[in-house]
C-alpha cells in the first residue's frame, strides 16, 4: 500500500511496518558522465564558427567539437588502411 505523506517522502508498507522513502532527488544519471573538462584557446574567427555551426545543427559546442573529433579520427583510420 503506497500512501504519500508529502510531496517528497513516501510511505511504503513493508511487512507490519511503514517505512518512509525519501524521493530522488537531483539531476538523473547518465550512461556516460563526462569527468574531464579541457580547455584551449582558439581565434576568434573560429569560435564564431563553432558557436554558428552548432546553433544551425542544433548541437551544444561540445556536441559539434566531439563530433568533428569522432570524423577526424574516422577519416584518419581509414587513411592507415
Amino acid at each position: 500500500m503506497l500512501t504519500f505523506r508529502s510531496a517528497i517522502s513516501i510511505m511504503v508498507k513493508t511487512g507490519r511496518r511503514y517505512k518512509f522513502n525519501m524521493a530522488k532527488m537531483g539531476r538523473p544519471k547518465v550512461a556516460s558522465p563526462r569527468k574531464v573538462s579541457a580547455g584551449f584557446r582558439m581565434k576568434e574567427e573560429d569560435y564564431e564558427k563553432l558557436k554558428r555551426f552548432a546553433s544551425e545543427h542544433n548541437l551544444t559546442q561540445t556536441e559539434a567539437i566531439e563530433q568533428g573529433l569522432d570524423l577526424l579520427y574516422r577519416q584518419y583510420q581509414e587513411a592507415e588502411l
